[in-house]
């Protein structure tokens, strides 16, 4: 008897034609959004709902894909870039870099280097890389335009913990090591790491990365997802 094939875990990214921004492809990436933010499940998929046959077809069995094969993680981001060839061989892989978007320009991410494509392209005299974002939030999305800084090996020793800023939040925002956060009238909840108390409040050591709108003294009965109103000043 043959031993069932492996199969590997999902790599890659989906990629998704929409024509047009209808009904359809609204609700298609409302849908997306969901599932990136644990609200929904994906359901109504080929992965969810087909199946496979397996062996002979008068073996019938035909178990569903998604018991075997398991989804790529819709929050796993990367920019993919073209570097020129020229500047190529300072970068390697695994190197890291400050990722920064149009949209948001004042919020930055570390990013790595995940990926460097074998082959250059002849015609733009250029190698395209991956770089996957170490700790992407709601604010990114997919398809946004992103530009990566590379920081050099020597300097990423250099400055080591220094690098990352010190955040420090009300004790209100805080409640069993969380807080929620304000984001496009919503509120999210975040798990958080605490550090020391001062007189200045609190400190984070993971979980925020600074420049967030938190909701001081939450109600006990604020639920992820909850409509909330900024209070007027």
């Amino acid at each position: 008897m043959e031993k069932p094939a492996k199969i590997a875990p999902a790599k890659g990214k989906l990629g998704v034609l929409l024509p047009g921004m209808g009904a359809v492809s609204t609700t298609f990436m409302a849908g997306v959004e969901l599932v990136r933010k644990g609200k929904a499940q994906p359901i109504g998929s080929l992965t969810q709902l087909g199946t496979v046959r397996l062996g002979k077809r008068t073996d019938g069995t035909s178990p569903l894909i998604k018991k075997f094969v398991p989804l790529a993680d819709l929050n796993d981001l990367q920019v993919e870039l073209d570097i020129s060839q020229n500047d190529f061989a300072k970068l390697h892989s695994g190197q890291h870099g400050t990722v920064t978007t149009d949209a948001f320009p004042d919020r930055k991410y570390d990013g790595i280097i995940h990926e460097i494509s074998p082959e250059a392209n002849r015609q733009k005299a250029t190698v395209q890389i991956k770089v996957k974002v170490q700790t992407p939030d709601d604010y990114l999305r997919p398809e946004m335009n992103a530009s990566v800084a590379f920081v050099s090996d020597e300097k990423v020793a250099a400055v080591g913990a220094q690098a990352r800023p010190v955040i420090l939040i009300p004790a209100a925002a805080i409640h069993d090591n969380v807080v929620f956060v304000m984001l496009d009238g919503r509120a999210i909840k975040r798990a958080v790491k605490t550090g020391s108390t001062n007189s200045k409040g609190v400190r984070i050591e993971d979980g925020l990365i600074g420049g967030e709108d938190l909701i001081l003294n939450p109600p006990a009965n604020l639920k992820d997802g909850d409509r909330v109103k900024a209070k007027q000043a």
